[in-house]
């Protein structure tokens, strides 16, 4: 028998805004001064350090794309997956833990 996650933690993790998930997650990050958003002036780029990696996360929301190798997602989970390059288990977990 497999073992599901709740629907409800789920669909709370999906909810976390990019910059609620990386205060979450502890990562060392800064918004870049410099980044003027086109459509929606709520969009930040973020500059995000992770084991000696580096991302650029451009970000509305939940939704956010990786200015370098332009992936895309939404929510914590992608986010997580993407920083700590993880399946979605690991990364269900690791976000649990903080």
């Amino acid at each position: 028998m497999s073992k599901r996650f709740d629907e409800r933690l789920l669909a709370e993790l999906r909810d976390w805004k990019v910059e609620e998930t990386l205060k979450k997650l502890g990562l060392h990050y800064s918004v870049d001064p410099d980044f003027v958003p086109i459509k929606n002036p709520e969009t930040k780029c973020f500059v995000v350090s992770v084991d000696n990696l580096a991302f650029e996360i451009i970000a509305t929301g939940v939704k956010w794309i990786d200015k370098r190798s332009n992936k895309k997602g939404g929510g914590a989970i992608d986010l997580a997956m993407h920083l700590y390059g993880v399946d979605f288990v690991t990364a269900v977990k690791t976000l649990t833990k903080v």
